[in-house]
Order: C-alpha cells, then sequence, then structure tokens
C-alpha cells in the first residue's frame, strides 16, 4: 500500500477546466469491457491485491471503502497515471493502455459503480470524477 500512496503523493483533480465533468457512477464503463478487465487483473495483479481485489500484504485494497476513500474526488486520469508508472511492481508499465483502462473499469465494477452503454476510453478519464454517492 505504501508503494501506491507514495506513488500518488502530487497527483492532483486533472478534469479540464470547463470540461464536463462526471463521476464514477454516470455508467463510464461497459459490463464487457470490465470482464476483459477482470481476465487481465487476475493475470498481472491478483496476486499481489488478491483476487477479490480486497489487498493483502503485497499490495492495497483495490476496491470498496479503503480504495474509494483514498482516491475519492481524483480523475481516472489520476488513477491511471500512478497505476501505469508503477504497476505491476515487478514490471512497471509492463501492461499496453487499454489492458490499464481495462483494469480500471474492474475496479469500479467491483466498487459497486455501475456499467453504462460506452467502453471508457482513455480520452474521458480526465473528466471522469471517483466519488462515493
Amino acid at each position: 500500500m505504501a508503494l501506491l500512496l507514495t506513488a500518488a503523493v502530487g497527483v492532483t483533480v486533472s478534469a479540464e477546466a470547463g470540461g464536463q465533468e462526471r463521476t464514477t457512477g454516470s455508467g463510464v464503463y461497459t459490463d464487457a469491457q470490465a470482464s476483459r478487465g477482470a481476465t487481465v487483473f487476475n493475470s498481472s495483479c491478483a496476486a499481489c491485491h488478491a483476487e477479490d481485489l480486497s489487498g493483502n500484504e503485497m499490495g492495497p485494497p483495490l476496491a470498496g471503502s479503503p480504495f474509494l476513500e483514498y482516491w475519492q474526488d481524483l480523475s481516472l486520469a489520476d488513477l491511471l497515471q500512478v497505476m501505469s508508472t508503477s504497476m505491476p511492481q515487478d514490471n512497471p508499465g509492463s501492461l499496453d493502455q487499454p489492458q490499464y483502462i481495462e483494469i480500471i473499469t474492474y475496479m469500479l465494477e467491483k466498487s459497486g459503480f455501475p456499467s453504462g452503454s460506452e467502453d471508457l476510453t482513455e480520452d474521458a478519464l480526465g473528466e471522469i470524477v471517483i466519488t462515493v454517492e
């Protein structure tokens, strides 16, 4: 958890001023995308963050209250920045951007956020704020 928290220090909300801000509660990913994210998560992340995303001695929770409290009011772009530069811990940046985004959608699903009708895209990440509604 310390690595993720340390990597996130200084991260600020990156939603552009004047851009239309959305929240994670507004259906920003599809079920199919979250399913793909589960596959990538299980092969690349589960060993350190537990299969149910609850975390363990090797990595912090990636869903639920502890995760949401930490990331509250930050954008999905902020989350992607931290993930893509520090994870997986043994080979940071080794996944491609679509894979990191799919993992994020799986994290959103496991945190109870609703799915929608369009895939989450890299272009939309800065406009979507993580909120507990």
